[in-house]
């Protein structure tokens, strides 16, 4: 400690230290600041800045982020990292499981999951053996589909931990998986090119897996040409489509007998999303 600041520093050491999971990279002070999770080979800390007051009344610091499951009769213990985590569509996010053997001989579990969909979930060690009084740490990944259908909200996962010399001896824990959701939304004109009072085709299209206000609007450079449309607003549900209907107007009247060339924007916005997207016609 330094001016109250905190760091700390890996000496090179076999196992490594992770903090907030990232790898410390060797010999370098690396500040960590409070709430952070550190761990050191099978040993995890958070780091709680408290008041040295000899008044404090002292605490247990760990909250509810993790969870042990232990039964005396099952000689094995079933650590959880954490008891809720956050992903997007997409992406990674994993957590640890901790299995402990407290019998006085070596023995294999398997590691399973579910509640999640098929393809969500990759365990990177399905079956493992454990050493009397030693642990092993699995991690379970998950990375779910990019898909209108994969709906935001929680979804429960249960890691399931079976001792293989006893299929019966099964320990379970309890995860939440808090799906976060994600925007994206297409859109396209019926023609490139259309003529004045001829009818204008938008469809629109929300590619994500949650709903979408969009704002629609003609915009052109010379103020000569504009589109009357059908709503300057739409709501479309996560990925349902939807055509909005409109008419090519002048915004003066035209010189007869006369032919000109305009350009006119579409544009639409999406107000949840900070997206936007546009279109041009050619008239």
């Amino acid at each position: 400690c330094e001016d109250k600041a905190i760091s700390i520093t890996d000496l090179g050491s076999s196992s490594g230290t992770i903090v907030d999971g990232q790898r410390l990279p060797g010999n370098v002070a690396h500040s960590v600041d409070d709430t952070a999770e550190i761990q050191i080979g099978q040993l995890r800390m958070f780091l709680h800045t408290v008041d040295q007051s000899p008044t404090l009344p002292m605490r247990a610091l760990l909250g509810d982020e993790t969870q042990r499951i232990e039964r005396q009769d099952l000689r094995f213990q079933l650590h959880l990292e954490r008891t809720r985590m956050s992903v997007w569509p997409a992406a990674n996010n994993s957590t640890e499981v901790t299995i402990t053997n407290t019998g006085t001989q070596a023995r294999r579990f398997g590691v399973m999951t579910a509640g999640l969909e098929r393809g969500w979930v990759r365990i990177n060690r399905p079956e493992v053996e454990v050493k009397p009084g030693e642990s092993a740490t699995v991690l379970i990944n998950i990375k779910p589909s990019r898909r209108p259908s994969t709906e935001p909200g929680d979804y429960p996962l249960t890691v399931i931990v079976q001792a293989k010399d006893t299929p019966e001896a099964m320990l379970e824990g309890q995860i939440t998986v808090e799906m976060k959701a994600y925007a994206g939304f297409g859109m396209a004109l019926s023609t490139p090119h259309a003529s004045l009072d001829a009818p204008l085709r938008l469809f629109l299209h929300n590619q994500g897996s949650a709903p979408l206000d969009l704002d629609i609007a003609a915009v052109n450079p010379d103020g000569k040409i504009t589109a009357q449309l059908s709503t300057p607003h739409v709501h479309l549900p996560a990925g349902e489509r939807q055509q909005v209907n409109g008419i090519v107007r002048a915004t003066s009247r035209p010189f007869i007998g006369t032919s000109q060339q305009h350009s006119l924007d579409i544009q639409v916005r999406s107000n949840d999303a900070a997206s936007f997207l546009a279109a041009e016609r050619l008239y």
